[in-house]
């Protein structure tokens, strides 16, 4: 079974919001929304990845449980200039240090966006569900393929 997730985001200098379409032999079998810190040049902790394909493997984390690890296409080593990107359930991201990011580095899904603090950041709302959703849809799959696509406003 051939599974690959595409992401394509746009990045507004505080986070990069995104819209995920997952596919399994081809077919859409899952969507969501995506939230991560904005491009800040793939520093360590402060800036999401850059755009290109990866792999994705199942992990275990001792913090987040169940979840995804990113890797270099190739899956020879971990992403370019950094370490233990994962996918996990998070609501809040910001590369500016004045507001709220549960992500340093990462990437989370969720159903939808919203102000959940009341800060003017958008926020994901529903991470944790929609993570679990997606496992259950990727129930047997180990790895995939991740596409990712980027846009700065």
């Amino acid at each position: 079974m051939r599974a690959v997730v595409h992401i394509k985001s746009i990045d507004n200098g505080i986070n990069a919001q995104g819209r995920l379409r997952a596919y399994l032999d081809g077919k859409v079998v899952f969507e969501c929304f995506t939230l991560e810190l904005s491009d800040r040049g793939n520093r360590r902790g402060v800036s999401n990845i850059p755009s290109g394909v990866y792999l994705v493997k199942r992990h275990w984390s001792l913090r987040f449980g169940r979840c995804w690890k990113v890797y270099r296409a190739d899956g020879k080593g971990e992403v370019e200039g950094r370490s233990d990107i994962l996918i996990h359930a998070a609501n809040y991201a910001s590369s500016d240090k004045r507001f709220r990011s549960d992500l340093r580095g990462c990437i989370a899904f969720g159903r939808a966006f919203g102000d959940i603090n009341k800060d003017g950041v958008p926020d994901l709302l529903e991470s944790r569900a929609t993570h679990e959703e997606f496992d259950k849809v990727f129930e047997g799959v180990d790895e995939f393929q991740l596409v990712i696509e980027r846009e700065r406003l």
